[in-house]
């Protein structure tokens, strides 16, 4: 077995009376950093083992004295890391491990797989920092993430959840991510999506027949053709959007005409909280959700009106945030909001790669931008027509609590890869998506069957308040 990281207790520990146990964790384990937090901890608290993904979930085996190995078993229930979601948590009494240091060790995938992966999580802070930070080396690089956020069920081929089983296994390490990779203490520790400039996909813009289009910046070059009306293709993590301008009467008419939607509502991106408040009416259970870091579509009353072919003469508007750097990169060149629509031909799966867009779509993209990372799960989010986002109804006096967002009016948030919550609210949500994807997170198991065999709809827990920090 391969060693990929180890630390050791102190000699006076490993002096005292020990004990030893195994413990089996499973839910939402993988893909989460739950193994350097396990590694940390270990570290923290002077206990020897080793931690393994397995397809069965993260398998422990621990050794300490009895005070330090109970409050590393504590924690471990405890405060586990933020994305992670414990479903089961089992101790037994074991052997004594065979050395007296703590490694994280290669995984096993000899077991029934029944791993809950996360979603794809939208740029967290520390990423979005670095993105905008002239001296950091992932400066303006629109494929940035790490432990805590990027893409997840959208990149695995197969579990348990290691870099050569995603669609990175193309993409070896530069030194530099390779130590960041190695380091415990480095939030890119076993991050199986990181890169960076130097070792990352790259972007490829492209006209509607394929043909390349050379471009110093091309992410300014295509805000700039949407700037100007023009409809296009940008790729997300999980499968295309299709994007024009929302202030734009003749470009948002046009993507209708061309995408045969003459009514059904558009699902509309905005720069930051503070552009949605301008075209939405939020209150605080609005906003809450709209910063979460599933980045939903949030439908609430509108304030201002972008092209009112957008809505399809309702007086809601569905706004969502951008949640890839990609996207964030793209808003340093717009002028305002956009729609963003999947695509897709109607009553078909979103579409997740350039060639499939371009033979289907080519007649309704102006231009395309694109990554060379494979989508090998396609994310279609919640049926309607989203721009493959998850979607939730808002509406004034709505509070969050456990469970979802409740509201004294009756309006309640829709559950990603779960079923809609009063049904006598689907009037106020656009629609008109396929209904042959599974949603965000679900398998599409006649492409592989057997892959996720359990708990579907646990594997977008969005729009759900954690029921100890009661954060989403």
């Amino acid at each position: 077995m391969a060693y990929i990281a180890h630390s050791s207790p102190t000699a006076s520990h490993r002096a005292q009376i020990r004990t030893a146990v195994r413990i089996t964790v499973t839910g939402t384990v993988q893909g989460v950093g739950f193994r350097p937090f396990v590694y940390r901890l270990a570290n923290n608290n002077h206990i020897s083992g080793r931690v393994a993904n397995t397809a069965a979930g993260v398998k422990i085996h621990a050794a300490g004295n009895k005070t330090d190995l109970d409050a590393f078993i504590d924690q471990l229930k405890q405060a586990p890391p933020p994305l992670a979601e414990i479903d089961s948590f089992v101790v037994a009494a074991a052997e004594e491990p065979d050395d007296n240091v703590f490694r994280i060790v290669e995984s096993s995938a000899t077991e029934e797989k029944t791993v809950i992966l996360p979603p794809d999580i939208s740029l967290c802070d520390d990423c979005r920092r670095e993105l905008f930070d002239p001296a950091d080396r992932r400066y303006r690089y629109p494929l940035n993430n790490c432990t805590n956020c990027g893409p997840r069920y959208t990149i695995i081929r197969n579990l348990p959840y290691d870099r050569p089983q995603t669609a990175m296994s193309p993409f070896p390490l530069c030194p530099d991510c390779l130590a960041e990779y190695r380091d415990p203490q480095n939030r890119r520790f076993h991050a199986e999506a990181t890169s960076c400039p130097n070792c990352g996909p790259a972007l490829r813009l492209l006209d509607p027949q394929g043909a390349i289009i050379a471009t110093k910046n091309p992410i300014a070059w295509l805000a700039e053709k949407i700037n100007r009306g023009h409809i296009v293709a940008v790729q997300g993590l999980g499968g295309f959007h299709i994007i024009c301008d929302a202030t734009d009467d003749q470009a948002v008419a046009a993507l209708r005409r061309r995408k045969n939607r003459p009514h059904k509502p558009f699902a509309v991106m905005v720069k930051n909280a503070a552009m949605a408040q301008a075209y939405g009416r939020f209150d605080e259970a609005g906003l809450t959700l709209l910063n979460s870091p599933r980045r939903p579509v949030v439908i609430v009353p509108e304030r201002r009106r972008c092209s009112k072919a957008v809505s399809g003469g309702l007086d809601r508007i569905g706004l969502f945030l951008p949640y890839t750097p990609l996207h964030l990169l793209l808003f340093e060149y717009l002028e305002g909001p956009i729609v963003a629509t999947s695509a897709n031909i109607s009553a078909e799966p979103i579409i997740t790669d350039g060639k499939t867009l371009r033979a289907r779509l080519g007649s309704v993209i102006d231009y395309c931008l694109e990554f060379e990372r494979e989508i090998i799960n396609g994310c279609d989010g919640q049926r309607g027509d989203h721009g493959g986002r998850p979607a939730a109804v808002v509406a004034p006096g709505t509070r969050l609590r456990s469970g979802g967002a409740q509201s004294a009016g009756g309006v309640k948030s829709i559950r990603p890869g779960g079923r809609r919550r009063h049904e006598e609210h689907h009037r106020d949500r656009p629609t008109g998506q396929s209904d042959s994807q599974p949603p965000c997170g679900q398998p599409a198991q006649s492409r592989r069957p057997g892959l996720f065999r359990a708990h579907h709809h646990h594997f977008f827990p969005a729009l759900r308040l954690h029921p100890r920090t009661h954060r989403l």
